[in-house]
Formats: C-alpha cells, sequence, structure tokens
C-alpha cells in the first residue's frame, strides 16, 4: 500500500488530482486507508473520498481503487 500524490489524472469525462494517506481512527485501535479526488468534468469540479479499513491481506484496499477507477465526473 503507497501513499501517492498525482495530478492530471485521467476520469471518465474529466481529469483530476488525487492524494492517497493512511490514518489511524481517535480509538488508536482502527487504521485506514483512504483517496481523495478532486476531479474536474465538463460541467463542474467534484470530490470524491474513498476509504477502507486496513486488514492484513486487505482485499478491500483493490475496491478503494476500482471505485476511484469507475468515477465519471460530469
Amino acid at each position: 500500500m503507497k501513499e501517492f500524490s498525482r495530478t492530471g489524472m485521467r476520469f471518465a469525462g474529466g481529469t483530476g488530482s488525487c492524494v492517497s494517506d493512511t490514518y489511524t481512527a481517535r480509538d488508536g485501535i482502527h487504521r485506514y486507508r483512504e483517496i481523495a479526488c478532486y476531479v474536474e468534468g465538463t460541467h463542474g469540479g467534484s470530490v470524491l473520498v474513498v476509504a477502507t479499513p486496513i486488514q492484513s491481506g486487505n482485499p478491500g484496499e483493490s475496491l478503494v481503487e476500482q471505485a476511484v477507477d469507475s468515477y465519471v465526473a460530469e
């Protein structure tokens, strides 16, 4: 799981910038991976934020990336 910051990413209907981060909840136990993007489409901008709990062998991580990849800007 690599953290990143990218600009000029292509989305269906637009382009955007995304950052990835990991964080621990206030309880100090639960950890999450988050991807946040600002996407410009033909009708304006939108924000996309997706997160998943981090677990060993986390199958949810690929779901986060799939959610970002399938986003359609309008």
